[in-house]
Order: structure tokens, then C-alpha cells, then sequence
């Protein structure tokens, strides 16, 4: 294919976007040859160029991506039909190999998934990388549901956290929705009747998306960052000698719903308007915030295009019937995976 000779002497500087927008465009291959003649050229331009660049090469996997599922998987259903004497929907026959076209596209997304992981940390969470980053994950949690794809796929730890404690308020607000996306796609997935091919749904994954729910949910709803809960493997799993010696009073609130640094500004702008005239404004503490309170400062912030947030909050979320934030608890891991519904 003279594409994949021309990668290996590309500069990646020539024709840039006619080039990329070849690759988006690129058949369906077993994962081995796609990396050595398509995905190992990009890796090395992504690693030696700006951000712009990368923020390039991750909107073309993106749309590399979608063409596999949209286009390239409905073929490969097609040719395995063909194979099996029915007759073929297309005007020209189309030669295909057959290989696990589904491990292929896994494998795909987890080789972006690492690559975001690594761009991420290189450039320090860069707001342009972690539009892009994020945009990749928005298609990846609809594979099940728009695309009738048996794969689901949660966005590693690293990425959740990088994006959950950014100083955008609009980045949270989109990984929040696309961790509800995850739930829905593994929801939908056991909807269905089994079948003899599906990925990413494992022990493994769920675990680890439990683990950043319940990080997510003590931070934002419940004031309990950096609480000596049961949660081995949550990122707040610090020793209490080392949270006292910070010296920091209610340290579990610092990622509340009106502390976070991202949602500073809208928590300001939404007492001015909620408290009576003259009413100084402070950082709200645990006590005063009421599950009423809390609903209307989420509606607030839905109106101001961050309706991940409550979409989160109320996807795994129990409120309580008190109204304080230590009775609202989260969705255990085996309702959240198992049943899809809250506790």
C-alpha cells in the first residue's frame, strides 16, 4: 500500500493534514500490521513534535476510530455473512481476510488510551491535549450503543484523575459524563443476550472504574477526600500523618462541589445570587450544605453547560433522607457494574 511505504519516510511536516486524513480512512488490518505500518510512524512523530501536532494525531486515531466501527466493522460483518452463503449487500465484491476484527479495534483503543497517558504527562495536562483526549473517550463510551459494538472501554485511572482535578470546570464536567457513558454501555451490554464475542468487560476494568467512582464521588458530593476509608486503591489513600503535617482545615472538602478550583467561580456566582444581599461569601462548609442546597447549585451548573456533574451525581449517587452530604452515598461497585441501577 503506498500510504504505509510513504509513512516510513515522511517527515511529518509534508501535506500534514492530507496525510492524516488518508490514515483516517485506512481499512480495517489485525492490530500487529496496523501498528507496525500506520500506528508506529505516528507514535514517533507524537513523541517528538508540539502540542498542536499531537493534538493532530489524536483527532486523526479519533476519526480513524470511527471509520472502523462505523464503516470497516459493518464490512467485516458483512464478508463473515458472505462466507456463510448469504448474499453480499455490496454492488462490487470486496476481498477481506478474516482476523479478530473486535481485538483489533480493542486493541486500538487501549494503544490510544496509553498514548493519551503518556502525551498527557509530557505536556503537564495541557487544556488543548485534554480536549482532544477527552473527544477520543466521548466515541469510545457510545462503541456498544451507537455502533452496536460488543466493546466497552473506561479511560485508564491516570486520564480520570488528570481530568477530574483540572482547573477547567468544563473538563470535569465532560469526564463526568463519560464515566456515566461507561456505565450505560456496560448496562446495555448485559441487556443483551450473551455473545460468543465482546471485550473489555472484565473483573479488572469494573474494579477499576469502581475504584475512581467512589474517588469521584468522596470528592465532589460526600466532603470526604483524604478519608481513611476501606478503599485500598483510592488516589486519596494517604497516611494521616501526612494529611495532618499539611496543616489544612477540613482537607476532605477541597474537592467539594463549592471548593473544587474548577468550580470556584460558579459557586461564587451562584451564592451571590442564592444568599440574601449582604451576605458574606466563604467557602461553603460541610455543615451548611443541604442536599436542597446542593440540588440547586447542580442546577445551576447544568444551566451552565455542565450537566455532566449532575448527570454523575445522580447516576450514582443514593441520597439520603437526612439532609447532610455524609448520607448521601455512592452506588456500591457490584450495583453500579452488575444491576445498573443505584442502591
Amino acid at each position: 500500500m503506498f500510504l504505509w511505504e510513504y509513512l516510513f519516510t515522511w517527515n511529518g511536516l509534508d501535506h500534514r493534514p492530507q496525510i492524516l486524513q488518508l490514515i483516517t480512512r485506512s481499512r480495517l488490518h489485525p492490530f500487529q500490521r496496523l501498528n507496525d505500518y500506520v500506528l508506529e510512524p505516528l507514535r514517533r512523530l507524537f513523541f517528538t513534535s508540539k502540542v498542536h501536532c499531537k493534538c493532530q494525531i489524536l483527532a486523526c486515531l479519533t476519526e480513524l476510530l470511527r471509520n472502523c466501527v462505523s464503516v470497516e466493522w459493518a464490512r467485516y460483518k458483512e464478508t463473515q455473512s458472505n462466507e456463510e452463503g448469504t448474499s453480499s449487500l455490496s454492488l462490487f465484491p470486496v476481498d477481506s481476510e478474516m482476523f479478530p476484527a473486535l481485538q483489533s479495534i480493542q486493541e486500538l483503543v487501549l494503544y490510544v488510551d496509553r498514548l493519551c497517558v503518556v502525551g498527557l504527562q509530557q505536556e503537564d495536562g495541557h487544556a488543548m491535549l485534554m480536549h482532544y483526549t477527552l473527544g477520543f473517550f466521548e466515541l469510545v463510551t457510545q462503541l456498544q450503543r451507537r455502533f452496536d459494538l460488543p466493546l466497552v472501554h473506561a479511560p485508564s485511572a491516570p486520564i480520570v484523575y488528570m481530568a477530574m482535578f483540572d482547573t477547567n470546570a468544563l473538563t470535569v464536567a465532560r469526564i463526568c459524563a463519560i464515566m456515566c457513558g461507561f456505565r450505560q454501555e456496560v448496562t446495555s451490554l448485559k441487556q443483551k443476550p450473551p455473545q460468543e464475542e465482546s471485550c473489555g468487560f472484565t473483573s479488572s476494568s469494573i474494579r477499576n472504574f469502581n475504584n475512581c467512582i467512589l474517588d469521584i464521588c468522596d470528592a465532589l458530593w460526600r466532603c470526604k477526600a483524604f478519608s481513611s476509608g476501606k478503599n485500598e486503591a483510592s488516589i486519596f489513600k494517604v497516611p494521616r500523618a501526612v494529611v495532618k503535617q499539611a496543616g489544612i482545615d477540613s482537607i476532605g472538602d477541597s474537592f467539594s462541589l463549592y471548593n473544587h478550583i474548577a468550580l470556584q467561580g460558579f459557586a461564587h456566582t451562584f451564592l451571590q445570587k442564592s444568599l440574601p444581599p449582604g451576605t458574606p461569601i466563604t467557602p461553603r462548609p460541610r455543615s451548611r450544605q443541604s442536599t436542597l442546597d446542593r440540588s440547586s447549585y447542580l442546577d445551576f451548573l447544568t444551566s451552565q453547560g455542565l450537566e455532566g456533574i449532575q448527570g454523575f451525581i445522580s447516576s450514582f449517587i443514593k441520597v439520603g433522607k437526612s439532609s447532610t452530604p455524609c448520607s448521601s452515598a455512592p452506588s456500591t461497585a457490584s450495583s453500579t457494574t452488575t444491576t445498573g441501577s443505584r442502591t
